[in-house]
């Protein structure tokens, strides 16, 4: 199958600039034939990808009396949260790093030496290899030229001592708290390269003031590449994953996929210090799971895509710790997840190797999952909501067979299903938002690869018909939708046949109008979206047609919604329906499962009040609100979909569309960012 969307890194042109630079990689500063010719042979023959990197860092550092620092306008474009840092002359001398009003001060252990301008690097000879340091957007990477018998198993290959702050192992992302305990600077799990650009597996930890990084090598030469930033960002890139409002207001993001790997990690978006910390990672790698906050304060997360998962478990916020939850009866993707009045998450549908009927239920108070009846119509990608008056509501997706219109609605009570009205138009990866008068929304979507929808149809309990309430001006899926105070619907990002979207709509219910948001800072699609206490939606994550997965997020300040609104980058996400789980706020009913639209179905989201502006970074799932999503295992080799199909493995519509959902993921493959597991 032809990919769409790549984002092409011409590594064959790169490694050809880079063996032709007429100087040596490290500048002027650098004789030919010395030894800063060879390491630029070296990087070129044996990491000819990561070469590339060093020679073309779009951030260079310039030279001062003192040593060597970010060019003024780069530091002045640096978004917020980010790192700041000052490199000293000679490597024995100690790096001053800040960011967040923290200001701390690291030497690496065995760096000496006059550091020299290399391209866009400063380079320090250090024991056993060579230090090259790039600056990045938000922070600087270290790539570490190691020798031969300096990385072994076990063996401490590099180290750094920390002044003037505490360290915290998370996971093997080391976060450099300030006083309060607030984490403003991090060091990630670096990648590292044997010859050939061949993986190797690489972890940090810190003891006490020093961190250290450990290069399982095998004793060959290699090339580390840990990187400090600050804490304004996400930590690892991810689309497709789920989030949930913790109690204390904080956003918990779960799992989702990156460029090769399905993610097991966690972290946490604290909105009142906008700063992003590593939570404890999962007990299994998912793709587009649904997180379902429960009454207890906990979080349920279940399912999975791609890699199908049947272990759920339940996340603890106030001991950052994860326990099963016992397993589903059925493993199930492009599923949703409601949260019952009595307590209960009601998981409907979906698919593993073929559309389900199947529908279960977990009880929190037993931790076991039930059996409830069937649903009439098996289907996959569809939507689901819980109406006011304790039913569910399960609306259009797909059938083994194509786009599917029927609706059914689930009665808890009696456990049944009846047929409702169905939709004006069919089609999957749709979002779903209940509004304050007890009617649904139900927006966008796909009726096939390429099909997004701009279709706005409105259910109404009370006469059990459906009617349309005006369109979408741009058609998509992978977007969220979520309930703002005011009682008005924002709708964000997304893709169509073209690409990631930087558009926003928000829909007055009032007068059945939809009018233009401001937009996003950063196309995006698969994210999340999360009304925050404070009122400001959170938009974390996804992907970018142009620059692949995203660790960037936005808030958008809803005071204003209606008005025009205002956008501003760095921050978290979540959306009810577009390919990240999201959780939104709502005034009624039991909270859902949040998860990105277009991954596997839709969430509908309720909230009451007022008021609405753009896009800026924050958000908050809520009660009343039912979510679907894709999933998969703990960093399980990458974010592939298992795709529909007969026994004969010819390929049905609903295929079709997961075969959709793997083309947007393949757009980043060939990304080289790294991200926690």
């Amino acid at each position: 199958m032809t990919v769409l969307f790549h984002k092409l890194r011409a590594p064959v042109v790169k490694l050809a600039l880079a063996a032709s630079f007429g100087q040596a990689l490290f500048g002027c500063e650098a004789s030919p034939g010395g030894k800063a010719s060879r390491i630029e042979r070296t990087l070129a023959s044996s990491y000819p990808l990561q070469a590339a990197h060093i020679v073309e860092a779009k951030a260079a550092f310039e030279r001062r009396d003192e040593g060597f620092a970010r060019a003024p306008s780069e530091r002045a474009a640096a978004l917020h949260g980010a790192l700041d840092l000052a490199l000293p002359r000679r490597g024995e001398e100690r790096i001053q790093l800040s960011a967040g009003g923290l200001e701390v001060s690291v030497r690496e252990i065995d760096a000496e030496g006059e550091g020299s301008l290399a391209g866009s690097a400063v380079a320090y000879p250090r024991a056993g290899g060579t230090s090259l340091w790039t600056a990045t957007p938000d922070g600087a990477e270290e790539w570490l030229l190691l020798d031969a018998d300096v990385a072994h198993t076990g063996s401490v290959a590099a180290a750094w001592e920390v002044e003037g702050a505490t360290l915290r192992d998370a996971a093997g992302v080391i976060e450099i708290l300030d006083a309060s305990g607030t984490p403003r600077l991090r060091v990630t799990a670096p990648e590292a390269w044997a010859e050939g650009g061949r993986l190797v597996p690489a972890t940090l930890s810190a003891h006490g003031n020093r961190i250290e990084l450990v290069v399982d090598g095998g004793g060959a030469p290699v090339l580390a590449d840990p990187a400090w930033t600050g804490t304004g960002k996400m930590i690892a890139t991810r689309g497709y994953h789920a989030t949930s409002i913790l109690s204390g207001g904080q956003v918990l993001v779960v799992g989702g996929c990156n460029s090769g790997a399905t993610l097991g990690s966690a972290e946490r978006f604290d909105p009142i210090t906008s700063t992003w910390s590593a939570a404890a990672p999962m007990l299994a790698a998912r793709m587009e799971p649904l997180a379902t906050p429960l009454a207890n304060g906990n979080v349920l997360v279940a399912g999975s895509l791609g890699v199908l998962v049947t272990a759920a478990e339940i996340y603890d916020p106030s001991a950052n710790t994860w326990s099963p939850a016992g397993k589903m009866i059925a493993a199930r993707g492009n599923t949703t997840a409601t949260r019952l009045s009595d307590g209960r998450v009601l998981y409907v549908g979906g698919s593993s190797a073929a559309p389900l009927a199947t529908v279960e239920a977990y009880d929190p108070t037993t931790n076991a999952w039930t059996a409830a009846s069937p649903i009439t119509i098996a289907r996959a990608a569809h939507t689901a909501a819980l109406l006011p008056d304790a039913r569910v509501l399960v609306a259009s997706g797909f059938d083994q067979h194509g786009v599917i219109s029927s609706v059914e609605i689930y009665d808890p009570a009696a456990n049944t299903w009846s047929l409702a009205a169905p939709m004006k138009t069919g089609g999957g990866y749709a979002t779903a938002t209940m509004l304050s008068s007890g009617k649904l929304l139900v927006v966008g979507g796909a009726s096939g690869p390429g099909g997004a929808l701009t279709r706005a149809e409105i259910y109404d309990p009370a006469t059990n018909a459906w009617s349309p309430t005006g369109s979408l001006s741009t058609a998509r899926f992978y977007h969220t939708a979520t309930l703002l105070p005011s009682g008005q619907v924002v709708v964000v990002g997304g893709m169509n046949g073209f690409g990631s979207l930087p558009s926003t709509e928000i829909y007055d219910p009032t007068a059945g109008t939809w009018s233009s948001g401001p937009s996003l800072a950063m196309a995006r699609d698969a994210h999340s979206a999360t009304l925050l206490a404070s009122g400001l939606l959170l938009a974390a994550g996804g992907m970018s047609t142009l620059s692949g997965y995203l660790d960037s997020a936005e808030l958008y300040d809803v005071t204003g919604a209606g008005t025009g609104g205002t956008s501003s980058s760095s921050a978290s996400s979540s959306a009810s329906s577009g390919g990240a789980s999201s959780a939104t706020s709502a005034s009624s009913g039991a909270s859902t499962a949040s998860a990105s639209a277009g991954a596997g179905g839709s969430t509908a989201t309720g909230a009451g009040g007022a008021g609405g502006k753009t896009p800026s970074a924050i958000g908050e799932p809520a009660d009343g609100v039912s979510t679907s999503s894709i999933h998969s295992g703990p960093d399980s080799g990458g974010c592939s979909v298992e795709i529909a199909g007969d026994a004969g493995g010819s390929m049905r519509p609903l295929g079709l569309l997961l075969a959709l959902a793997a083309l947007v993921r393949a757009r980043s493959r060939v990304s080289r960012r790294r991200t926690p597991s």
